[in-house]
C-alpha cells in the first residue's frame, strides 16, 4: 500500500532546464501505426536503473533514490497500456553498467533481450545538493541510435517530476500522443475531520493540502491555465467561492454574494466562467466575463440548475437541471442561450464532464439504486456504462488527453479515487486515504 504524507500547501518552483539533443524519429513510424492506431501490438521497452553520470560519484544519502526514479518512468509507461515493460531489471542493470563504463552502447546486446526500445538515465548533483541534473536517452534498437535525448535540471525535491516529464516526452515520440504523467488531480478529503481540498500527482503521490478553512471546503476546480484552484468555502458562514494562486500562494475571492456560490467552471480559453449561484433557494447558472467582470444570468427556470462543464471549443456547456422532475443533463449554446435536453435514460443523472475531444460526456447515473459512471456519445446519444453495479462510483473527470477518467468509488470499502482507461476498461486505484477521497477534478494540459 502506498504511504502518503499530507501537509499544508507549499509551492515549489520547478525551474526546469530543458536541453534537446539531436535525434532521429524515422525509426518509430511503424510502431506508431501499430500501437496508436490499431492498438494490437505493444511496444517492448526496457528501462534499467539510472546511474551517476560520473562513475563512483554518489548523489543522494539514499543510494536507491535513482532506482525509484527509474521505477516511476516504468510505471508511467505501463499506465498507458501501449508498452510491454521488462520488469526484471537485474540483467538490464548489468548491461547498462557495462555500456556506461565502456562509454558505448551495445545495441546487439539489447536486441538479444527482445526489446524495441530502451531508456537510459544518468544524473549528477550541483550546488551542494540543491539541484540535480538528469540526462535521459530513448534508444531505438532497430535504428541503433538515440532517437530522443533531453536533459532536465531542477530541485532535488522534484525527482519524480523529472521522470514524469521524460515519460511524457517518450510517449509523444513513440505514439504521437500527449501523456498525462505531469498532470495533477484535485479532490476533497476528510483527513482533518472536515472536508478540505487536496492536490496530488496523477499517480496518487505528492499529496498537498490546499485549503485549511475553519469550515468545510468543497467543489474544487481549475483555472484554464492550471495556475489557480477554486473551491467553495464556508469560512464566513456563507458558501463563497475562493481562489488560490498555486504560484504565489495568494488567495482571492471569486464570489461572496449572499447565498450559494458553487460549481465554478472556466471556458478553455479562460475568458469566461460559469458557476452556480442561489439566493432564496433557487440555484441558477451565471456567466462571468473574466476580463470585464460583467455577468449575465444563463438560466431562470424553476428548480435547480448547476454543475456546468464546457465543451472544448468553448461554445457550449453541459449542466444539470431538474426542471422536468429528476435531475438530467442539458446542453446550452452560450451565444444563443438555446437549451437541449441530453439524457432521457434513467431518472437521476448528474456531475457531467465534457471529454477533451468534444464527442462524449461522462456523468454519474443512479442505476438500480447505485451511482455508476456513464458515458454518452453526442453523435448518436448512445449511453455506455463504465463501472459495475455493486459499488458506488461517481464524480467522473476526464484526463486532458481523453484516454482516462478519474472518479471516486467505494469498491475498497470507503470512498477512494480510481482511474479507468476508457478504451480498455482497466481500473486502477490512485488514492489511499484514511477517511475517504471525493469529487476528483483532473487538471488541463499546461499551455
Amino acid at each position: 500500500m502506498k504511504k502518503f504524507s499530507f501537509s499544508h500547501f507549499v509551492y515549489l518552483p520547478l525551474f526546469l532546464l530543458f536541453t534537446v539533443f539531436p535525434s532521429t524519429a524515422s525509426a518509430v513510424s511503424d510502431v506508431y501505426l501499430n500501437v496508436a492506431r490499431s492498438g494490437t501490438e505493444k511496444i517492448k521497452i526496457a528501462i534499467p536503473d539510472f546511474l551517476p553520470e560520473n562513475e563512483g560519484v554518489a548523489l543522494f544519502p539514499n543510494q536507491k533514490a535513482y532506482q525509484v526514479n527509474a521505477q516511476v518512468l516504468r510505471n508511467d509507461l505501463h499506465v498507458t497500456e501501449y508498452f510491454t515493460i521488462l520488469w526484471n531489471t537485474q540483467v538490464l542493470n548489468a548491461l547498462f553498467k557495462a555500456n556506461h563504463r565502456a562509454k558505448k552502447i551495445s545495441y546487439k546486446s539489447w536486441k538479444e533481450l527482445g526489446v524495441d526500445y530502451f531508456i537510459t538515465g544518468t544524473y549528477m548533483l550541483k550546488n551542494s545538493g540543491n539541484s540535480v541534473t538528469y540526462t535521459f536517452k530513448l534508444h531505438s534498437v532497430k535504428a541503433k541510435g538515440v532517437i530522443l535525448a533531453k536533459r532536465y535540471r531542477g530541485s532535488d525535491k522534484i525527482l519524480r517530476l523529472l521522470a514524469h516529464k521524460f515519460s511524457d516526452d517518450a510517449l509523444l515520440q513513440l505514439t504521437g500522443e500527449k501523456g498525462i504523467a505531469t498532470t495533477k488531480i484535485l479532490y476533497e478529503a476528510k483527513q482533518s475531520g472536515k472536508k478540505q481540498v487536496y492536490m496530488m500527482d496523477y499517480d496518487g503521490y505528492n499529496n498537498v493540502k490546499l485549503s485549511n478553512e475553519a469550515g468545510i471546503s468543497l467543489s474544487p476546480s481549475w483555472s484554464a491555465d492550471n495556475r489557480k484552484v477554486y473551491y467553495t468555502t464556508y469560512r464566513n458562514d456563507n458558501p463563497n467561492l475562493l481562489g488560490l494562486d498555486l504560484m504565489t500562494g495568494k488567495r482571492d475571492w471569486f464570489s461572496t454574494k449572499e447565498g450559494l456560490n458553487n460549481a465554478l467552471s472556466f471556458s478553455p480559453n479562460g475568458l469566461l466562467a460559469a458557476y452556480c449561484y442561489a439566493k432564496n433557494g433557487n440555484p441558477d447558472l451565471y456567466l462571468r466575463n473574466m476580463v470585464s467582470g460583467s455577468e449575465r444570468r444563463l438560466t431562470s427556470q424553476e428548480g435547480i440548475d448547476t454543475s456546468p462543464s464546457w465543451s472544448p471549443d468553448g461554445r457550449k456547456i453541459v449542466f444539470v437541471s431538474d426542471r422536468h422532475g429528476g435531475p438530467q443533463l442539458f446542453l446550452m449554446d452560450i451565444e444563443t442561450g438555446t437549451v437541449d435536453r441530453l439524457t432521457y435514460e434513467g431518472s437521476y443523472n448528474v456531475e457531467p464532464s465534457w471529454s477533451p475531444d468534444g464527442d462524449k460526456i461522462a456523468y454519474t447515473s443512479l442505476v438500480d439504486g447505485v451511482n455508476q459512471i456513464m458515458v454518452i456519445s453526442l453523435a448518436d446519444r448512445r449511453v455506455t456504462s463504465l463501472t459495475d453495479r455493486e459499488r458506488i462510483s461517481q464524480s467522473p473527470s476526464w484526463s486532458p488527453n481523453g484516454r482516462y477518467i478519474v472518479f471516486s468509488s467505494t469498491r475498497s470499502g470507503i470512498s477512494e479515487l480510481y482511474r479507468i482507461n476508457v478504451a480498455t476498461g482497466t481500473i486502477t486505484r490512485v488514492s489511499y486515504t484514511r477517511k475517504g477521497a471525493f469529487n476528483p477534478v483532473w487538471s488541463f494540459f499546461s499551455k
